[in-house]
């Protein structure tokens, strides 16, 4: 089996790991067998939503990509937080964003 490295984008922060805890037991249990080499998850913690093109954690993806032999797959994966017009503005900036880099937007409401 091919390996490939996948990158999560995350506005937690690095101290709490909480949103990586979330998304690594799915992706263990839905997606590879634990341990099986053909999958390695890196984490890039924002800590804080609004620093999502900040240029140290730019520079962050960008170290994991070329530090990694195979292909390299980055999602930035966000709560939705609906309930206020400033929210729908930065969901729509991040969007945008990362519809620019070319990554895989995960913006996902309700899923844990």
């Amino acid at each position: 089996m091919r390996s490939s490295q996948h990158i999560f984008v995350m506005e937690c922060s690095s101290a709490s790991r909480s949103d990586y805890l979330y998304i690594r037991k799915l992706m263990n249990s839905a997606y590879f067998a634990p341990n099986d080499g053909s999958i390695l998850l890196s984490p890039v913690f924002l800590d804080g939503k609004t620093n999502y093109n900040h240029i140290d954690r730019e520079r962050d993806v960008l170290n994991l990509i070329s530090s990694y032999p195979g292909p390299s797959f980055v999602h930035y994966v966000f709560d939705v937080d609906r309930g206020l017009r400033k929210d729908k503005t930065l969901n729509d900036k991040i969007e945008a964003y990362v519809k620019e880099k070319r990554y895989r937007n995960s913006i996902a409401p309700d899923i844990i």
